[in-house]
């Protein structure tokens, strides 16, 4: 058995013994572009048709790398429109406070997350 079968059998087997979600119900899942999330994001919706629920794409741009934040945003839109998924997309205003970046940009994503849902 290769690695990508035995994780897609882990997963399955995750998704059945906590009951995660039933079929077709709908998930919101945060896609921030980096490597992580957007395997995240390939296994949820290439997940058997038995198991797999409707899934909607968040991503919030904290404009805080210039053209980097932007590509990223664009990277993670266009995979959406590839795979037929749902995408929500939002971008930080101007950041006037320099200090606590990180808390404000927190506040921010959650914000947009909680409006769409």
């Amino acid at each position: 058995m290769s690695e990508k079968d035995s994780l897609k059998i882990k997963i399955l087997e995750t998704i059945q013994t906590w009951k995660l979600w039933q079929k077709d119900e709908a998930i919101a899942v945060a896609v921030s572009g980096g490597v992580d999330s957007i395997v995240l994001l390939h296994l949820m919706i290439h997940l058997p048709k038995s198991v797999r629920p409707k899934v909607s794409i968040f991503h919030f741009d904290h404009a805080l790398r210039g053209k980097q934040s932007k590509d990223e945003a664009d990277f993670v839109e266009k995979k959406c429109r590839d795979w037929k998924v749902d995408f929500y997309r939002e971008k930080a205003p101007v950041w006037k406070r320099k200090s606590n970046v990180h808390e404000q940009a927190r506040h921010l994503r959650y914000d947009f997350f909680l409006e769409n849902l």
